[in-house]
């Protein structure tokens, strides 16, 4: 099964990261997944692409832009987004000249593009700006994707068949 994710950056707690982990862990063994799609940013990205490294499942850098590690304001974030690139068995960089929202959202959309189902961390919120996870999610849902939803903060889990 190939899968993607969409997610927020800010997790929140230890708890809720902790949490993620262990149930996104659980989804993807459950659902065989074989091949991942991730845009690698901080947050819920760069734990999926983790817990894929760790289980020795490939995954996909979807890059939105030229500069995007310029993003990384934390020297972890940026390190780990450097170390997961190059544990990617491919990075595709999107034809965009610099990181904005437009771009974030076409990396969204390529990861759903790519994916046949998609792990969504998120808090059921509309998307803060264009290219958000909310956006990414009625995107996914539009194409008559399969969604997992995990919310962290509610520590509820929704499944979302096409």
């Amino acid at each position: 099964m190939r899968a993607g994710i969409t997610g927020h950056q800010d997790l929140g707690t230890s708890g809720n990261i902790a949490w993620v982990e262990e149930r996104l862990a659980e989804w993807i063994a459950r659902e065989s997944v074989n091949l991942g799609f991730t845009s690698l940013a901080r947050g819920a990205d760069q734990l999926f692409a983790k817990i894929l490294r760790r289980k020795e499942i490939p995954f996909v850098g979807i890059l939105p832009s030229v500069g995007y590690e310029t993003t990384f304001e934390v020297n972890a974030d940026r390190e780990r987004f450097v170390n997961l690139c190059a544990a990617a068995v491919r990075l595709v960089r999107l034809d965009f000249s610099a990181p904005t929202e437009a771009a974030f959202l076409a990396a969204g959309r390529r990861v759903v593009d790519e994916a046949e189902m998609v792990f969504a961390i998120w808090n059921g919120l509309p998307a803060a700006g264009t290219g958000g996870t909310g956006d990414v999610v009625a995107y996914a849902l539009a194409q008559g994707k399969r969604l997992v939803h995990l919310d962290p903060w509610t520590r509820k889990i929704l499944e979302i068949e096409k």
